[in-house]
């Protein structure tokens, strides 16, 4: 799920959109749900852990797309963890070209959290390994 928080730019969002769109650039093939709701508008990360139970069915994660993500060319969106374990809470940005390999790898345990969010570069950004 992707989460709108900033609604400055009704461009950049549709571009970020279409970047996520699946196509042969990707080796995963992430389904994003684009939550566009303005009962979102400058909702911070954290505030999601309040909204969504660690109990609830879903995945536990979901990718916020703040101001920073949609005002950067790579759209730096937010990771926020959301299950019950150790990682809830927990955060990172990943650029848009990356979001398919983080959705597919954590929504099949295939890595953690924390092997992303470890491998983040100095701007806390993760961009591949």
């Amino acid at each position: 799920m992707v989460v709108r928080t900033d609604f400055s730019s009704e461009k950049r969002w549709n571009l970020l959109q279409q970047v996520l769109e699946p196509d042969e650039r990707h080796s995963f093939t992430s389904y994003v749900e684009f939550v566009d709701d303005p009962a979102y508008r400058d909702v911070a990360p954290e505030r999601f852990l309040e909204l969504v139970s660690a109990d609830g069915p879903g995945a536990g994660f979901l990718f916020v797309a703040d101001r920073i993500a949609l005002l950067d060319d790579e759209f730096p969106l937010v990771v926020l963890g959301l299950s019950r374990y150790k990682e809830r809470g927990t955060t990172f940005r990943t650029c848009a070209f990356e979001v398919d390999a983080v959705s597919g790898n954590l929504s099949v345990c295939h890595m953690g959290f924390d092997e992303f969010a470890e491998a983040v570069d100095p701007d806390g950004v993760f961009r591949g390994f």
